[in-house]
């Protein structure tokens, strides 16, 4: 057995021979390498800008309906100051998806008349707020600059707070009033880069056409005037159409 071990091992000579150091703490005569350099340059990987949101200063003015049933309504909304925010999701260099929330308060110029009352109307500002998705095809302008324009669907609601009349029966009170609303906003915007990947400024102007509102502001009710009677008070004019102008800062993530 062994004769044959011998015979198939191939042989080898002297100098094939491994030569190992006498001890292992025996220093290689092989060269180190040298040590890495302190100011090595590291991969970075750019930013991958996707999402852009922040808050929106806003102009809102919606124009109300002038006639319910044949008669003049005679109230109308002053144009007013509001506060928001945005979202714009980008899909694709030249697409965007958004999303939107504003919220403002109307005064309401009401002429003697209205509602069918025959005396003076006092009341609080009106509360509004929507909610909004926006489709937005984008046109890239360099590295820094944005336009598009953009179509969507949103739902909102008015709130009327109680309304204090004063006419021949004395002072009485018509309890409060609210409404619901779906509108399509339609309109152009665009952003410039303040803090090229981290900040921008945005510009958005939007015109809403309405659907019909719906709720107890839009139909009448009855109240209790200063001499004990019931009286029947007219519904509040909705909002046809509506203007808002949107000045705001995102942050770029």
């Amino acid at each position: 057995m062994l004769t044959v071990a011998a015979l198939v091992a191939p042989a080898r000579g002297a100098d094939d021979e491994r030569v190992f150091p006498e001890t292992y703490n025996q220093v290689p005569d092989r060269p180190r390498p040298p040590p890495l350099d302190d100011e090595i340059e590291l991969l970075t990987l750019p930013k991958q800008h996707l999402v852009d949101v922040g808050p929106r200063a806003l102009l809102v003015t919606r124009l109300a309906e002038s006639e319910i049933d044949g008669r003049d309504t005679r109230i109308s909304y002053d144009p007013a100051p509001g506060v928001g925010a945005a979202m714009r999701v980008i899909v694709h260099d030249y697409f965007q998806v958004g999303a939107s929330w504003a919220w403002a308060t109307h005064k309401l110029s009401i002429e003697r008349g209205a509602l069918g009352i025959d005396g003076s109307i006092e009341v609080n500002s009106v509360t509004s707020y929507a909610l909004s998705v926006h489709l937005m095809p984008t046109l890239p302008i360099g590295d820094r600059v944005r336009l598009w324009a953009s179509v969507g669907a949103g739902w909102g609601r008015h709130y009327y707070p109680p309304m204090h009349v004063t006419d021949g029966t004395g002072a009485w009170t018509v309890r409060d009033r609210a409404a619901s609303f779906v509108d399509f906003p339609l309109g152009l915007g665009g952003m410039v880069e303040l803090v090229p990947g981290w900040l921008s400024v945005d510009l958005d102007v939007l015109v809403a056409p309405g659907l019909p509102e719906d709720g107890s502001a839009r139909i009448p009710i009855q109240a209790i005037d200063g001499t004990g009677g019931q009286r029947e008070v007219g519904p509040i004019p909705g909002a046809t159409v509506s203007f808002t102008q949107a000045l705001g800062l995102s942050v770029l993530l």
